[in-house]
Formats: structure tokens, sequence, C-alpha cells
């Protein structure tokens, strides 16, 4: 074994799309597995995220630059003092999403989380296009996490007040990267957590949005919701998605440890019905009885296609 700081390797692992560089990330994690002792895991993976972002500077065009703080990487076109002020938003977003989700949330890995901050509409969608199916309609967004490979956000703006409900709840999704859990789920603690932090008073349970939820549930619906495809669809179910998922982690979180027990087990394979019926001793769908009424809503996997489930892109915002 060796500790090395050539990067010519790196560079030999990359390729472009849509004008930006896209690491093989798979292909990066094997060769730092095979060719360096653990100890050197964390500065190998510093190296190669300071090449890529070196890559995607150069491919974004002059103005970017490269900010830094202890926990976040920043690249951007905007001033000095922006950048700096974001990453101390940051900073303290993530001590706070830390310490409300005692044991769920976690912050270890190798290297610094990742922020690319977009100058335009534009650049932004093209860059995040890479990590959609190459066929469907989606929602548009201000700003995202991408956990495929090295997670990392995009973003279309450095204002604190622009991001403060992006950041509360793109970050709670990185900290929660290392769960398999299913899309409602991890959705629904990323809404708690962006009220809490954001105050954002953004969620309402009137009379009107839950006679939209009994109208819009059928069998069909809602496997969609337990299985996460029905937060990207491009119609009002995507929004009736993440209001469902909050309605439904808010019924489950009252007892925090039986809730964290059901979260670090839950899986996205079958929308976290195995744990409910374990630590809850009954089933996702008498859950959403509360909501909807009498019917069959439990999650059924066995009907769901081979994609479904699929949690390597998440949320939106």
């Amino acid at each position: 074994m060796r500790n090395s700081q050539s990067t010519d390797w790196i560079e030999e692992l990359f390729e472009t799309h849509e004008d930006f560089p896209r690491p093989n990330w798979d292909a990066i994690a094997e060769h730092i597995k095979n060719s360096f002792d653990e100890h050197w895991f964390n500065e190998q993976w510093s190296l190669v995220v300071d090449v890529w972002l070196a890559n995607i500077i150069e491919a974004l065009g002059d103005g970017y630059w490269l900010g830094e703080s202890h926990n976040f990487l920043i690249v951007s076109s905007d001033s000095e003092q922006s950048v700096n002020a974001l990453a101390r938003y940051l900073e303290d977003k993530l001590i706070n999403i830390l310490t409300s989700l005692t044991d769920i949330a976690s912050d270890e890995g190798y290297g610094k989380h990742v922020v690319i901050v977009f100058d335009s509409k534009d650049q932004y969608y093209s860059y995040i296009s890479y990590f959609y199916p190459e066929e469907g309609e989606f929602s548009g967004s201000a700003g995202i996490y991408l956990n495929r490979g090295y997670g990392h956000f995009a973003l279309t703006s450095t204002s604190i007040d622009m991001n403060e409900i992006v950041v509360a709840h793109e970050l709670t999704h990185a900290c929660l990267d290392h769960l398999p859990l299913p899309l409602w789920l991890n959705e629904g603690i990323t809404q708690i957590m962006e009220d809490k932090i954001s105050r954002s008073g953004r969620f309402v349970a009137d009379s009107e949005i839950m006679d939209q939820h009994r109208k819009f549930w059928g069998n069909e619906e809602i496997q969609q919701f337990w299985s996460g495809r029905s937060f990207y669809r491009p119609d009002e179910g995507n929004e009736l998605s993440y209001h469902l998922a909050r309605l439904v982690v808010g019924a489950i979180s009252h007892n925090y440890d039986a809730f964290k027990e059901f979260v670090i087990s839950a899986n996205y394979h079958d929308g976290g019905e195995a744990a409910a019926q374990e630590v809850f001793g009954g089933s996702l769908g008498s859950v959403m009885e509360q909501f909807l009424g009498p019917g069959t809503w439990a999650p059924t996997p066995g009907n769901w296609s081979d994609t479904d489930g699929d949690t390597m892109l998440l949320s939106l915002c």
C-alpha cells in the first residue's frame, strides 16, 4: 500500500457529459480501497474532490472560485462575503440537524460536503439533468441534494434568504444518506427539520388539503407513494406526496425512541413496512387510515416495478 499525492489516476476516471466532468465514482472508490491504507482514505478522497471541483470551475467559466469552511466546499461566482455567509449558515444548520436527530442523522464519511452554486437556471438544469432518467417530466427546483457517487448539493443562489428552506431540507437529506430509507420517510423527516430550522410555517393541514388527499389517493397512487415514484410526478401528486409524507412522519414520531428504532430499521425495498410491523406492531396502512379513511393502504412491494424504491436521486426543493 502507498500514500501518494499524484492525481493522474483521478483524471483518467473522469468523463464529460453536458459539458461537465462526471467522475466514475465506483471506479474511484475501488481504486482508493485497493491502493491505499485506510488511514489515507480521507486524504485521497479530498484529493479527488479537489481535482473534481477544479474541473467543475473550469467548465463553469470565468468568475467561479472555491470557498472553504470546516465542513464545506462551495463553488460559486458570488462575492467572498456572500460565500462565507453561506458557509457559516451551513455549519450552523449542520449542528442543528445532528443534535435534533440524535442517533439518526450522521456526518461521518470521507471528505467535506460539496456545494455548487450556479449563476443561471440553465446551467443548474444542465448539470442536474445527468442524474435523471432520460424520459419523463419532472418538477422544477431551486436546490437539490444529489447522492449518486460523492453526494453533493446544487443551488441556484448563495442568498441565505433564498436558501433558508432549501438548505434545511437538503442538508437533512445529506445527514440521512447513510440509511436506506424509503423516500416518503426521508422526505417526511426533512420537512419536519425544515419547519424546525427555518420556522417556515409552510405546513398546513386544513380541511381543503385533506379533501385533496382523499380525492387523489387510490390503490395505484398509494403504492407510488410508498415506493417513491409519486414524488417525481409532474402533477398535483408531487406536492401531495410531500405533504402526505409530512403527515405520516408526524403521526409516528411522537415517541422519539420508537421512531428512532423505526428509522434505523426501515428499508426502501418494502417502503418501511417490515420495520413498522416490528417496531410499532402494526402496518403502515393503519397509519394511513388516519388521513385517508378506511382502505387498502399498506405497501405491497411485490406490485412495484424494478425501478421503484430507488432513492438514488433525492429531493428537489
